[in-house]
């Protein structure tokens, strides 16, 4: 039986550390992707540390995407 597979959005706050606790406790297997934006206000330690922490504590991997000038121009020129 082949095991179920997710890509948790984990930002290191409450409710996606839960959503990511809730998939794990259901047997299913979590990577987490973490953005980094130009609009974070996240803690001094920096945007990733909170879902780093958070992953490390579950035994999982995180890819963090920093979104730099590409987003930048998306929210200043939007497509619609």
């Amino acid at each position: 039986m082949m095991m179920a597979k997710a890509i948790g959005l984990l930002s290191g706050g409450l409710d996606s550390t839960l959503a990511t606790k809730l998939m794990l406790d259901q047997g299913i297997k979590v990577i987490a992707l973490n953005f980094i934006s130009p609009f974070c206000t996240c803690t001094r330690k920096g945007c990733k540390h909170e879902a780093s922490s958070v992953a490390k504590k579950f035994g999982i991997k995180i890819k963090v995407v920093i979104a730099g000038d590409d987003y930048i121009k998306l929210v200043r020129n939007p497509k619609h």
